[in-house]
This record gives structure tokens, C-alpha cells and sequence, in this order.
């Protein structure tokens, strides 16, 4: 990582809640496709069709996970 990114970072978790929002938004809105995302994206979908009793917080864990890889 560089340092540049290490400083976006922080800069990051210092905005609030609504900001890192729409900066999620927006990195989610220029995200690209990979093979490996769409494959994350099919495991979560099986998962939910396996165990639909799924927590609102594991879900927001394992979006997390999937999103970052």
C-alpha cells in the first residue's frame, strides 16, 4: 500500500458517517467487474439460498470480505 492511499485512508475514517457513505457510493458506482467479485458475488447469493437466516450484522461482515477480496 502506498502511502498516498494510507492517507486517503485516514482521511476516510475521519469523515462521517454520511460522507464515508457517499464515498462508498461512489467507489462502488467506478468499481470493475472482475472474475473474482461476480464469483463472490454467486458464494453470497448460494449462501443466502443455504442458511436464510443470516444476521444483518454476518451479512455486513461478509459483504465487507467480498468487497475487498
Amino acid at each position: 500500500m502506498t502511502v498516498k492511499v494510507r492517507e486517503i485512508i485516514t482521511e476516510i475514517e475521519g469523515l462521517s458517517a454520511e460522507d464515508r457513505q457517499e464515498v462508498f457510493r461512489w467507489l462502488w458506482q467506478h468499481a470493475e467487474e472482475t472474475p473474482e467479485m461476480l464469483a463472490a458475488i454467486d458464494e453470497g447469493v448460494r449462501s443466502l439460498d443455504e442458511n436464510p437466516r443470516t444476521s444483518v450484522e454476518d451479512v455486513q461482515r461478509k459483504v465487507r470480505q467480498w468487497a475487498v477480496g
